[in-house]
């Protein structure tokens, strides 16, 4: 029987999850790195990671309109 995922808010406690999530899809995403994204959590309007059998097996970022983000992928 397979759990439903549920979305929470990101933590300190899932950076290394998150950025092992990022590292492994770096060639679809941006390099990432703790102190980036911890700024990038702050900026955001939404950032969540998404768990299944209590672990992290995705993560979401939206910036809202205006933000400061500094990406071309905004």
């Amino acid at each position: 029987m397979t759990s439903t995922p549920g979305l929470r808010p990101i933590t300190e406690a899932d950076v290394p999850a998150v950025l092992a999530l990022n590292h492994r899809f770096v060639d679809l995403l941006s390099p990432l790195d703790a102190e980036r994204l911890l700024w990038l959590v702050g900026l955001a309007d939404h950032a969540d990671v998404v768990e299944l059998d209590d672990r992290v097996v995705g993560f979401v970022l939206t910036m809202a309109p205006g933000s400061e983000y500094d990406s071309d992928n905004y």
